[in-house]
């Protein structure tokens, strides 16, 4: 029998054995996927962080330990620097609109109203009563004892993960080689090699899914800022454009936070031209970011096509929530770089060019 036959069974057995594997880390990954959310957090910020600490082992001569800890105290400083800046700048600002909402609700009403009342339908809407009822509806539902409860038990949740991700970065940082040895020891001997390799691929396609982000990081805070700054003429619009530049980088819900906490300054000042404003800014960032820019640059960073772009975020939300949504295309990378090596194809590249994907397949002699 030639010997291309005879490799061919023992191929798909690898491609089969390999579908179990993903089906069953999939299974777990989804039956545990609040579990996984403080690990995966902390894994990522050690995994963004390592080159640099191969860099000061190698050209400064550090210890890795004493370059794990430089990395995780400047870590905790920006950390640091978040909380105060939200201390000083944030929680002053909402709980000031907290306790002014009943008049920013009524400026608001009455701005989309053209006037105290709006007569429609056969019926009078006033916007003093309506401002009152939406502002008493929710008191008695911020009052509700089980509503209390479950926001309690959240925020002790939230706190002890937040917590638990702190210690963990620790330990990814200080003891990171050991965890990959372990990880690896995991993989049959026979394919620890192979395992190393296609890690070694994977690695650079994960830093170019973070540059993907930080440009669109970027687009968003100097859209923003130019926007609130020169068109709308929103105070703090520097602060605004870093609050919703870093909010682009989580998923789903970093987005819906921004237009939200630009909604309230808005509301604040609300005018028809200014509400009008607003709406066309918010619907073009958001088309322009959600379906051109994220889609090709991601696309083009990590070589996959934008379909499968929004396919993965659109998959991974449905599946497995924020988390699925935060790991969803490096995931999907990580896959097309397994699935080329299990094929034979691991030159085969996906070149995004004019808007089209063109596949320039190579085998492997």
């Amino acid at each position: 029998m030639p010997e291309s036959h005879s490799r061919e069974p023992r191929r798909w057995m690898t491609v089969a054995a390999a579908a179990t594997v993903v089906f069953v880390l999939g299974l777990a990954f989804y039956l545990l996927r609040f579990v996984v959310l403080p690990f995966g957090i902390a894994a990522a910020l050690a995994f963004l962080a390592a080159p640099l600490i191969r860099r000061l082992h190698k050209k400064m001569r550090w210890p890795h330990w004493r370059a794990a800890l430089v990395v995780y105290l400047a870590y905790l400083v920006l950390l640091g620097l978040a909380g105060l800046g939200t201390a000083i700048y944030v929680v002053p600002e909402f709980t000031s609109l907290i306790s002014r909402a009943p008049q920013i609700t009524e400026h608001l009403l009455e701005v989309m109203f053209r006037g105290p009342q709006l007569h429609a339908l056969g019926r009078t809407f006033d916007a003093k009563a309506l401002a009152a009822g939406a502002v008493a509806q929710f008191d008695a539902m911020m009052r509700d004892p089980q509503k209390l409860l479950s926001a309690g038990v959240e925020s002790i949740s939230g706190l002890i993960g937040f917590f638990l991700t702190i210690a963990l970065l620790g330990y990814f940082l200080f003891q990171g080689p050991q965890l990959a040895s372990g990880i690896l020891w995991l993989v049959p001997p026979r394919y620890r090699r192979r395992a190393r390799v296609l890690a070694a691929e994977v690695e650079p396609v994960i830093y170019n899914y973070v540059r993907g982000v930080i440009v669109i990081v970027a687009y968003a805070m100097i859209s923003t800022g130019l926007v609130t700054a020169f068109v709308l003429h929103l105070p703090h619009a520097i602060l605004l454009a870093i609050a919703v530049g870093l909010l682009e980088s989580v998923p789903m819900v970093g987005p819906a936070l921004s237009l939200i906490m630009l909604g309230f300054v808005v509301a604040e000042r609300a005018t028809p031209e200014l509400l009008l404003g607003f709406g066309i800014f918010a619907a073009v960032l958001r088309l322009s970011i959600d379906n051109l820019l994220a889609p090709i640059v991601l696309g083009r960073y990590v070589m996959l096509p934008p379909p499968l772009i929004i396919f993965s975020f659109l998959a991974g939300g449905v599946l497995f929530g924020f988390v699925g949504v935060l790991l969803a295309i490096p995931t999907a990378a990580a896959v097309r770089v397994i699935l080329a090596d299990l094929y034979g194809d691991r030159r085969t590249l996906n070149l995004v060019r004019k808007g089209e994907v063109a596949l320039h397949q190579e085998a492997r002699p």
